[in-house]
């Protein structure tokens, strides 16, 4: 999970602060004249996303486990169901 968010991380940030735009370089009179052709390609930070979705669902799963195992007077260790306190009366 830690690595995930980590991988994640490091994709995004190197994303955000990188330019993908290459400029189209034309002659203009005696000058040149430079067009950005706006060539973005967004498959590196889906990829960066869809790893993220699969560690969150993960987490989600490992909880989900984790509280089933509390709340079950069987698997809890002796605690009591659904962590109820029994009536001191």
């Amino acid at each position: 999970m830690h690595d995930a968010l980590k991988y994640v991380e490091q994709i995004l940030v190197t994303e955000m602060n990188s330019t993908t735009d290459n400029p189209l370089i034309f002659r203009d009179g005696d000058g040149y004249a430079a067009l950005n052709g706006g060539n973005f390609h967004g498959q590196y930070l889906a990829q960066a996303v869809d790893i993220l979705a699969i560690a969150i669902t993960d987490l989600g799963s490992i909880s989900e486990r984790r509280l089933a195992r509390l709340v079950d007077p069987v698997m809890s260790l002796g605690m009591p169901a659904n962590l109820v306190a029994v009536d001191p009366a």
